[in-house]
């Protein structure tokens, strides 16, 4: 690997990752090392301006967003919670939706400041029961990740039954930026760096997403965020829901193993490289025998896992890719 992929700062005996510097890490090495009073001073700048930085990133993303990319809607609708309280809200407009879920953008009747509804089916309600428990129990704090504020019952008007959770992450995808040509490679790595942090305090929470992709990233204007923790569980435990999105799913995942964090980073290469560089992934760009898909994917799997300590560019990923053997970059199309 180039020296350029790493950046370091180095004391006495101790060599510190700087790129990718957190204060837990801090932390752990100013307890079992004696660090010079002028290196402190320097860490705790260096870590004042990495928060900076990111922040800095979100405001330069958010300037760029797509705007008016679904159609506005005004309904007023009350939620149940299980305390028996009503809540009105009104839905803004709806952000994304899958095959059991809809996601919209919504304002409380008495205030103005906007938040997110997903609602389900009552035949979904497990995972979004799991769902509420991930991200008010275990992830509760962690930057990156919704706050719950409400959970209950709504009705349509043919007073069909819905389960809504309702969290305060607001924003579009990075699928919706990507797709309109608003995000640069730059951009694409400074969200990498980003999100490698994000994931880092999932896991130490003893958590794994299981199910991500690229329509789970969420840019908004202060920060970066991941959702969609319905098939979240914890190290251990048996997964409730595999990602089998072929594109972006760990080799794991297509093979109903059980999931480790690593895993998680595997969906995230694969979810990041896919509007990074595509030509990088010879399943996105020909047709291959199930043989030869497996194979590949073997190959790329083992790679990201053997790369993730190191903290490396989407660049360096991409190439180590092209590298592995048996598939010629000249035959991707």
């Amino acid at each position: 690997m180039d020296d350029g992929d790493y950046d370091y700062i180095i004391f006495g005996p101790a060599i510190v990752s700087f790129k990718f510097f957190d204060s837990e890490s801090w932390n752990q090495v100013e307890d079992t090392h004696h660090i010079p009073e002028p290196i402190k001073m320097i860490i705790y700048v260096l870590l004042n301006a990495s928060q900076l930085i990111a922040e800095a990133e979100c405001r330069n993303l958010w300037a760029r967003r797509p705007r008016n990319f679904k159609t506005e809607f005004r309904n007023e609708m009350v939620l149940y919670s299980e305390d028996n309280k009503e809540t009105k809200y009104i839905l803004l407009e709806l952000l994304g939706e899958g095959a059991h879920s809809w996601v919209c953008r919504a304002r409380l009747t008495e205030q103005d400041q906007d938040i997110c509804i997903k609602m389900v089916p009552s035949t979904s309600e497990p995972e979004l029961l799991n769902e509420r428990f991930i991200l008010s129990s275990i992830l509760k704090g962690v930057n990156g990740v919704p706050k719950v504020l409400n959970f209950g019952i709504m009705y349509l008007k043919e007073r069909r039954k819905l389960i809504a959770l309702v969290t305060d992450i607001v924003g579009i995808s990075l699928k919706e930026f990507a797709e309109r040509s608003l995000l640069s490679r730059m951009d694409i790595e400074n969200i990498w760096r980003i999100l490698l942090v994000i994931f880092n305090d999932i896991h130490k929470r003893g958590v794994v997403i299981a199910d991500f992709k690229p329509e789970h990233i969420i840019l908004s204007e202060d920060r970066i965020s991941i959702i969609d923790f319905g098939g979240a569980y914890q190290i251990g435990k048996t997964p409730s829901r595999y990602l089998l999105t072929k594109m972006f799913a760990s080799l794991a995942s297509l093979n109903f193993h059980s999931l480790e964090p690593e895993d998680d980073i595997e969906s995230l290469v694969l979810s990041l490289l896919y509007y990074f560089d595509r030509s990088a992934i010879v399943w996105w760009n020909r047709e291959l025998t199930d043989f030869e898909d497996f194979q590949f994917r073997k190959k790329v799997s083992k790679m990201i896992k053997d790369q993730i300590p190191y903290k490396p560019s989407l660049t360096f990923l991409a190439q180590k890719i092209r590298e592995i053997e048996d598939f010629d970059c000249e035959q991707i199309t």
